[in-house]
């Protein structure tokens, strides 16, 4: 499925570039999409959560574009 299909680029990304990247970042948030669209709005949230997290923790300022997206 397509969750699946991203997670296994996500992990990718992770292992090439490190978990704050932002391919594994973008990943992520194609993940929280897909469980958006799935239906599942608390995983989806978590997935948001969790990435602009990620984001703030790198420095990114909480009215950049990427946060706000997350």
């Amino acid at each position: 499925d397509a969750d699946t299909f991203a997670a296994r680029w996500e992990q990718a990304a992770v292992r090439a570039y490190g978990a704050a990247s932002e391919d594994a970042l973008h990943w992520a948030e194609v993940r929280a999409d897909l469980a958006m669209f799935a239906g599942d709005a608390a995983r989806s949230c978590r997935g948001w959560l969790t990435v602009a997290a990620a984001r703030l923790a790198l420095g990114q300022a909480a009215d950049a574009p990427a946060v706000e997206a997350a």
